[in-house]
């Protein structure tokens, strides 16, 4: 199957026929290299988008960020590397505030450790004492 330019008229009918390419050539066996293809021809357009040259509606952007996530991610299955090192990030930030909070407990510093347990349930981050240490949860 060639691959045929990928336009974007109207932002509707852009993401439309952006979402129709991109399940022809999944079920053209899988084709990858022309599905790439259209997913480079979208970020053009994004791009586009981005530099007030074209416009899209707040409802055509949400679709095709939705498309583009269950394509990228679901379907062909690549890794957020960004989101990974993010969940690291956190917890290895929630490993030396809970250490903290520890010292500050073996200390009896209890108004410090009520401050940090606090804060951090104020920021939707729950802590659990128990007898094989602290565990926390969002």
């Amino acid at each position: 199957m060639p691959r045929q330019p990928f336009s974007v008229p109207p932002p509707s009918v852009g993401r439309s026929e952006f979402e129709k390419k991109c399940f022809e050539a999944l079920d053209d066996d899988l084709n990858t290299p022309i599905l790439i293809a259209y997913l480079f021809d979208a970020v053009k357009a994004i791009n586009s988008v981005a530099d007030n040259k074209m416009s899209i509606t707040a409802d055509d952007l949400e679709k095709l960020k939705s498309l583009m996530h269950t394509i990228v991610f679901d379907i062909l299955g690549l890794v957020d590397e960004v989101e990974g090192s993010n969940n690291k990030l956190i917890d290895d930030l929630m490993n030396l505030i809970l250490d903290l909070r520890a010292k500050s407990r073996q200390n009896k510093d209890w108004a410090t450790s009520d401050q940090i347990r606090d804060a951090l349930k104020a920021a939707n981050v729950i802590v659990k004492d128990g007898k094989d240490g602290t565990t926390w949860e969002i």
